[in-house]
């Protein structure tokens, strides 16, 4: 229940994604260093533990979306069951392997057995973006996607249809796309009489809790996250801003 954009200009790496959840979930942290001797950022959430984006040292974006399957479509907001494991612990263990490949070589290691379905990708610049996709059977298969702007999304009711219309909501604003700072208006859209159906999600159970940006600058050398909590059709500065430079020990925090 999530949808990701990415996007590849001059340099600049973009990756926004909003994260849907139930409303009785367990509150989120906003992205931060998880520790002392950490190279990466992300959000956390406190209920499983773990995280949806996330950044390292090494401008190494990664996001996952929970995948669902056809027989679950139209059987109500319910989370599919699976293995035991949190799948939001599967970022910061990517993230931790440095650069570009070690992460991949890192993602191809893991026993998708442990978690439910889920859509892992790895972004960064200069090197291919991939999806990695794990259906809750067989292997865990993996497709070059992008290469200069990506859209990915999910829904846990209605799921095909919920899905057709965002990717081509998607498609109309590509032929004019808009901002309000650094955030595509596309994270925002939620048209009256739509809200089950919109990337900024409002159901009875479900909504849509953040939105998380992630933007490498390889000229600037440098990396921001940026996370608006509980955001509306006309959220525009972000609550948290967080930044360091590539390859550096330097953070700050807005």
């Amino acid at each position: 229940m999530c949808t990701v954009t990415a996007q590849l200009q001059e340099g600049r790496l973009v990756v926004t994604m909003n994260r849907d959840e139930f409303r009785s979930r367990a509150p989120e942290t906003p992205p931060k260093l998880p520790g002392e001797a950490a190279d990466a950022i992300y959000p956390i959430d406190t209920q499983a533990g773990g995280t949806w984006i996330g950044v390292n040292r090494h401008g190494v974006c990664a996001c996952l979306t929970n995948q669902y399957l056809g027989s679950e479509v139209d059987i109500g907001e319910s989370e599919p069951v699976g293995a035991g494991k949190s799948r939001g612990m599967i970022i910061p263990e990517v993230l931790e392997a440095g650069c570009w490949q070690e992460v991949a070589n890192t993602v191809k290691s893991i026993d998708p057995t442990d978690f439910s379905p889920f859509n892992l990708m790895v972004f960064a610049i200069g090197k291919p973006w991939v999806e990695f996709d794990w259906p809750g059977q067989g292997e865990l298969s993996a497709r070059e996607v992008g290469p200069d702007r990506f859209m990915l999304t999910s829904s846990s009711w209605n799921t095909d249809s919920v899905m057709a219309w965002r990717r081509q909501k998607y498609e109309e604003w590509l032929l004019a796309p808009r901002y309000l700072g650094t955030l595509p208006t596309f994270h925002l859209l939620q048209p009256r009489d739509m809200e089950e159906w919109a990337p900024l999600m409002s159901r009875e159970k479900t909504h849509t809790r953040s939105i998380t940006q992630v933007e490498v600058d390889n000229e600037k050398k440098e990396i921001h996250v940026r996370h608006w909590p509980e955001p509306t059709p006309s959220t525009d500065s972000p609550k948290t801003v967080l930044s360091m430079d590539l390859n550096t020990e330097t953070v700050w925090e807005i």
